[in-house]
């Protein structure tokens, strides 16, 4: 049998329960163990949240579950200012990674244009619809346990690239971040090589990150495994001239 939806009264106390027990958490620079045990709860919770809380709880519960990674569903603009808000005051913790704060630095910048420090070149004011669209390219490029199995999925991801909004989005990031030369990310960050292959499915896009990439590359060893992954992206993608091209690059001494 399902569960009974809990009262208004006692779902109130499990988010603040929550907000308590990782504000706790957060002065030592850890995770709260709240949520572990009640996750189904509060995740269940988060779309009556707004109803339940005054704006400072509101702003504090987004502001711990963006902290955690989870990226909370909005539909009303004060929901959305609120979340945004949180964010903002969470970039601090971007630097510090796990236990401190679970949110990739690329995905908060994805997301909002910022890091708290810097900001994306597109000057695009975070809104919620923008926060809606990108919250669901993030999810599908994160949905994947294996680049094999993702560049298998070619039709899945050929909406993303054919929306000019997410691919600019996806080109103004994956450049900013110097295509990870300058981030300390394992080669295979799953997220990373989805969104190199939303935009090699893009003919002008692929033309661009092929020629950024020869730009940038230095042939170390770490940039050599780059192109091998971004090979087998531009190979799904049916890029042959940019194949040929990349594998000219990889050769030359």
């Amino acid at each position: 049998m399902n569960k009974p939806m809990p009262s208004k009264a006692d779902l109130k106390q499990l988010l603040l329960a929550f907000i308590d027990d990782e504000d706790r958490a957060m002065d030592r620079q850890e995770q709260g163990s709240f949520y572990s045990q009640h996750h189904v709860g509060i995740k269940a919770g988060i779309p009556r949240a707004s109803g339940l809380l005054g704006d400072d709880d509101l702003l504090m519960f987004y502001f711990h579950l963006l902290r955690l990674d989870i990226l909370p569903a909005v539909k009303r603009e004060r929901e959305f200012e609120l979340l945004h808000g949180a964010y903002q005051s969470m970039t601090p913790l971007l630097e510090h990674g796990w236990p401190a704060c679970a949110m990739p630095r690329a995905q908060g910048i994805f997301l909002f244009g910022n890091d708290g420090t810097s900001a994306l070149p597109d000057g695009e004011t975070p809104t919620l619809a923008t926060y809606m669209a990108y919250r669901k390219v993030w999810a599908h490029v994160t949905a994947y346990v294996s680049i094999p199995t993702m560049l298998a999925k070619r039709e899945r991801f050929l909406p993303y690239a054919q929306d000019q909004q997410v691919l600019t989005r996806v080109m103004v990031l994956l450049r900013a971040l110097r295509y990870l030369q300058d981030e300390d990310i394992g080669r295979v960050a799953l997220w990373y090589w989805g969104l190199v292959y939303i935009a090699v499915l893009d003919p002008r896009a692929a033309q661009t990150v092929v020629a950024d990439v020869a730009e940038l590359c230095d042939r170390s060893e770490a940039w050599l495994e780059r192109l091998e992954l971004l090979r087998r992206c531009l190979v799904a993608a049916d890029c042959p001239l940019l194949v040929d091209r990349l594998d000219a690059l990889a050769t030359l001494h």
